[in-house]
């Protein structure tokens, strides 16, 4: 046996410093071990390196394989599908993503130093949870995904199409554990709720509801994470109780008994995880009774146990390995290996050789032992498996190794390849050639390789495409003067359309560009709006950095000029996803060599218009009403998701360095640390522009930016704006107050008297979320719930508010805080003798819920309690008597 901790494994922040490591998982064909971590990253990573210490030394073999950025909170679960082609993860950010082997990608990863040596494209975002996604699960067969989170909801998704099959909505608390039935008939969850959960998947369902050895369970845990046995017999949970003792309970699958558990842990056990592989006795008939199992442990006593079902006492206990809390555990396909994690940030391997676990199985012995319980299901899936369709699964073109024995130069990564798609080819007028690739429904567009003619020609194509360019942006500067004037110019823009669209159709597979239309004879052309080319094609390459910015942007300041915000640098392309409807997004690309810089808003993949800037695009945002970009020449371009401009182009005081959309609410904030917002429904700013140095403290070199820097910048769907610092403080501007307000920093944290560990989310419970992120700087923080209900009224979180009000009202009610109780009462209550300064003064609202459907259940809880169950009494009595009168 051995036991490896790769130390360059890790998830940091940019200042180095590592993070939690939240979950990982092993491909299938064992070659690659994807994890994500408290910065919002998913990375794949070579088994090679890390099982090999000389692989390890040898430069030739690369270590860190790709870094996927596309979360926007920390990645609580990462899942590759059984065929391998696919790798699921689920964040903080209640989005699941999808995401497919891009053979066209690779490079280095904008905004770090890491390098994709393997390309890994977003193929769909699966939106529908509203708070953490906390796990998700393959079917046995891939042709389901099931996720579930802290908004306690169970989804179910079509593992072909990705469409959601099922929401179920049962569980009393967060469900944080999710595991197939390897047979194909069964689904299981754990929740916060204390109970364990069967479905059947013919119709959803409830088999079954387990209580009885979670009754007493921690309520504190990460995660509750449970396995399946490979031979479909049992089912291992994770923070069982037995009496003061934690176990993991088993589950047995003909009758849902819960007579046996694992003991031996001296903490909660937060993960439990099977080996994929089955042991039968040797020389004796393999069937179904006959079958045993592994199963792993992982603890918040940071150690690791290995169990088999037919012994009473552990296999092997690894303890000291990590020092805090283990999160995540897998197996290899092969049997030989698991890696675990802990919130510590490491990784750890354990590897055992062929005589260290005897009578270890083929694969093929478990698929026997499956077909064994005659399961035929009669449940419908979106579409029959078929390989040859880019949405549905794509395996390996050939057999894949199953355990990594290569070294430099003997190919040790097994790279995905991508299949063909078919083509049609057309003969257009003059002898032209059209090479028209499928159209794929992706975030990502995939390029095509050409035809030799297509290639001689593209030398006279990039000239032309030069001078067009230049034509198209006189069009932009013209396009920007008045109403009267741009109707002057309406034929020369149709004229460059035109020209544009020519220039790219003659050559269409060099360029890398395809037409929606599937008619291209002229007299078929579709129409041109008021912006460019709402059947313009889309090209694929990888997103690189082009240069630096050239901007160079001073404030004046008390002891000289020193820039606030960094100046973003120009990208070949950049995108941005709508948060609130995920088939909706807009695309931006910079070519500096033809001064072309295009700007595209897709909706399901396909164009719906294209509009020109005439300096490069360097942020975006979007959301289902509206579509902004900022560009280096500091331009605010607003867009109707129609392609109409809503506003002649805004100048900024300098080139912005964030830019973020709610709604028909747009924030920006820029270089010189000036934010402004807009209300697009109204047209109006919702305050005066606002500085934000006070907020960023001033670094002691008047030349260099501050040492703090800004990790978030959002608006809320309320138009409340928000920053979350890289210190882990955050600020929310209060209009009404014209000043800053603070929602949580480490001082008010830790000097609370009235407190809760922080845990929690990044979505829906935008609080707790940013909460997290201070807790990932200073673990245990307490923080002050007053301050807590102040940011969730900021911020419009209705349901973290309503939470803290309550946690606020039982902290009362334990201390016996007579006076608070009585101020909190009235606040809810209202005035109880009008008068026109008080009515004034006081709204019968707070986040959207009527404070006194909030004050029956503050008074609920008061009345619980001897030192306040008199003012509970009272008011109750005066809460009836006002609702008679009304």
């Amino acid at each position: 046996m051995k036991v490896i901790k790769p130390a360059w494994v890790a998830h940091k922040d940019e200042k180095d410093k590592t993070l939690s490591v939240f979950c990982l998982h092993v491909h299938p064909d064992c070659t690659r071990l994807a994890t994500g971590g408290l910065d919002a990253k998913v990375k794949i990573w070579s088994t090679l390196s890390i099982l090999s210490e000389e692989a390890e030394q040898n430069d030739a073999n690369p270590k860190l394989l790709s870094t996927l950025t596309l979360h926007n909170g920390p990645v609580l679960s990462v899942r590759w599908a059984h065929h391998g082609r696919y790798l699921a993860s689920g964040s903080d950010d209640g989005v699941v993503m999808i995401w497919d082997i891009d053979p066209l990608g690779g490079g280095k990863v904008w905004g770090s130093d890491d390098v994709n040596v393997e390309a890994w494209k977003p193929l769909k975002r699966l939106v529908g949870h509203e708070s953490d996604v906390a796990d998700v699960a393959w079917s046995q067969d891939d042709s389901m995904i099931a996720s579930v989170g802290l908004d306690s909801m169970i989804y179910i998704w079509d593992g072909y199409n990705f469409e959601r099959i099922r929401k179920i909505d049962s569980h009393q608390g967060f469900v944080k554990g999710v595991t197939w039935d390897p047979v194909g008939q069964y689904l299981a969850t754990q929740s916060d709720d204390r109970t364990v959960k069967i479905w059947k998947t013919e119709d959803w369902s409830l088999v079954k509801e387990i209580k009885k050895p979670f009754e007493k369970s921690p309520a504190n845990t990460f995660f509750r994470r449970l396995s399946w046995s490979p031979d479909g017999s049992f089912i291992a949970t994770s923070n069982a109780m037995n009496g003061p003792v934690f176990v993991a309970a088993i589950i047995d699958r003909y009758d849902w008994s819960t007579e046996i558990s694992f003991v031996g842990h001296e903490n909660t056990i937060q993960v439990a995880a099977f080996n994929p592989r089955i042991f039968f006795p040797p020389g004796e008939k393999k069937t179904r009774n006959k079958a045993s199992c592994m199963l792993a442990l992982g603890s918040d006593d940071s150690s690791i146990s290995i169990w088999r079902n037919t012994r009473n006492k552990p296999l092997l206990v690894v303890k000291d390995i990590f020092e805090r809390q283990i999160l995540d555990l897998c197996w290899s396909n092969d049997g030989h290996t698991i890696y675990g994690c802990s919130s510590d940030g490491s990784i750890c391997a354990i590897h055992f050789e062929d005589e260290e676990i005897p009578n270890l199985s083929p694969m093929e012995d478990t698929d026997m032992i499956l077909k064994s319980f005659k399961y035929n299901p009669t449940r419908q899936v979106a579409r029959p498996y078929d390989a040859t369709r880019h949405a549905g699964p794509m395996p390996f073109a050939g057999p894949a190794p199953i355990r990594p024995n290569t070294f430099a130069n003997d190919q040790p990564i097994n790279i995905l390849p991508a299949k063909p798609r078919p083509q049609k080819i057309t003969i257009l007028p003059g002898g032209k050639r059209r090479i028209q690739p499928s159209l794929i429904q992706s975030l990502g567009a995939t390029g095509t390789f050409g035809s030799q003619d297509a290639a001689e020609q593209s030398e006279s194509q990039s000239a032309r495409a030069t001078r067009l360019a230049q034509t198209a942006r006189a069009f932009a500067d013209a396009a920007e003067q008045p109403l009267e004037s741009q109707s002057r110019i309406a034929d020369a823009r149709d004229a460059i359309i035109q020209g544009v669209d020519d220039a790219f159709d003659s050559v269409p597979v060099a360029m890398g560009k395809r037409r929606a239309s599937e008619d291209n004879s002229p007299d078929k052309r579709a129409t041109k709006g008021r912006t460019l080319g709402g059947d313009r094609p889309r090209e694929s390459r990888p997103i690189t950095e082009i240069r630096a910015s050239m901007v160079d942007v001073q404030v004046a300041g008390a002891s000289g000029s020193r820039p606030i915000l960094s100046v973003p640098g120009v990208q070949n392309m950049i995108r941005s996803i709508s948060e609130e409807d995920n088939k909706v997004c807009v695309e931006a690309t910079n070519n500096v060599t033809t001064g072309l810089y295009e700007i595209s808003m897709l909706k399901d993949g396909a164009v719906q218009w294209l509009d020109y800037s005439r300096a490069p695009i360097i942020g975006l945002a979007i959301t289902p009403t509206l579509t902004c970009a900022t560009s280096e020449d500091a331009d605010l371009l607003i867009y109707s998701n129609n392609g109409v401009k809503l506003l002649a182009p805004i100048k900024l005081d300098s080139p912005a360095s964030f830019v973020h959309a709610a709604k028909h609410f747009v924030l920006v904030i820029t270089c010189k640390g000036t934010m402004n917002a807009w209300n697009l429904k109204t047209k109006r700013a919702l305050f005066p522009p606002v500085a934000i140095h006070s907020i960023i403290p001033a670094n002691p070199s008047s030349s260099t930016p501050s040492t703090t820097t800004i990790k978030q910048v959002h608006i809320r769907p309320s138009g409340t704006p928000w920053i979350q610092l890289s210190s882990g403080a955050s600020y929310a501007y209060n209009p009404d107050f014209q000043a800053w307000e603070e929602l949580c920093n480490t001082w008010l944290a830790e000097s609370s008297p009235v407190w809760t560990r922080t845990r929690g989310t990044a979505n829906k419970n935008v609080v707790t979320g940013l909460e997290t992120d201070l807790n990932s700087l200073q673990p245990n923080l307490r923080q002050d719930i007053t301050g807590r209900m102040r940011a969730a009224i900021l911020l419009d979180s209705a349901a973290e508010y309503k939470s803290f009000l309550l946690m606020y009202a039982k902290k009362i009610a334990e201390e016996g805080y007579k006076s608070k109780g009585e101020e909190l009462v009235r606040e809810l209550y209202g005035p109880v003798y009008y008068n026109a300064t008080n009515e004034r003064n006081w709204t019968s609202l707070v986040c959207g819920l009527s404070k006194k459907d909030l004050l029956r259940e503050v008074l609920s809880i008061f009345g619980k309690t001897q030192s306040l169950g008199e003012i509970a009494q009272v008011w109750q009595d005066r809460l009836k008597a006002s609702l008679r009168e009304s």
